[in-house]
Formats: structure tokens, sequence, C-alpha cells
């Protein structure tokens, strides 16, 4: 160790504190990217809510994607892309899990580091105090 380990310790601390901050604005732009994909899945449920209601009081006889099948086709594709969505709303749940663990374990190192920062001022106070007298 060199001369001045609680400098070291500062120093170790200060890093540890970068790479919380790093993972922290990861997880955040996860959290971001969970946020968007679920109002996206929102979106789409409101859309088909909106298009039942329209076909609720005539039952579509006089609505021409109805008539034509288009209708049809537009519900089919609406069920793939909220499966789509819906996929990319789980890979991105987990991967937001294991950011978050990874955050978890960056707060963790940064506050353990912290605490013998501490310690060790606090001891070297006291040896300068004894020293002192």
């Amino acid at each position: 160790m060199s001369a001045a380990p609680g400098k070291d310790l500062a120093a170790l601390e200060a890093l540890a504190g970068m790479v919380f901050e790093a993972e922290l604005a990861r997880l955040d732009a996860l959290s971001r990217a969970l946020a968007d994909r679920k109002a996206d899945l929102a979106a789409l449920d409101g859309a088909r809510r909106k298009r039942a209601e329209a076909l609720a009081g005539d039952c579509g006889a006089d609505d021409l994607a109805f008539i034509t099948g288009q209708d049809a086709r537009w519900s089919g594709w609406l069920g793939r892309e909220r499966a789509r969505i819906s996929r990319e709303v789980a890979e991105i749940a987990a991967r937001r899990e294991a950011q978050r663990l990874r955050a978890q374990t960056a707060f963790g190192k940064r506050d353990a580091l912290r605490m013998i920062r501490e310690r060790e001022a606090a001891r070297a106070r006291q040896v300068a105090a004894r020293v002192a007298e």
C-alpha cells in the first residue's frame, strides 16, 4: 500500500461512485424503454377498444373495412404486434432486473468503501490525538 492509504481509499471510493452512477444510468435507460413499450401496448389496447366500440352499434353493417375483410386483417396484425411487443416487454424487464442487481452491487461496493474510509479516517484521528497528548 502507498504512504497515504486514506487517499487510495478515497480514490477507490470515487471510482466506485462513478461505476455506481453508470449502472444507475443504464438502469434508468432500461426503465424508460420498458415504460415506452408498455405505453405501446396500452395504445394498441386502446385502438382495439375504440374499434370494438365503433362496430358495436350496427355490427359493422355500414363499415367498409369490416365489409371488405380489412378489419379482420387489422385485427390479426394487432394480435401479432401485441405479441411481439409483449415479448419485448418481457425481454426488457429481464434485462432491467439484471441491471438492477448490478446497480445494487455497485451501490454496496461504494457504500462499503465509504465505511472503510470513514473507519480509517477515525482511526487516523485517534492516532493523531494520542500522539498530540
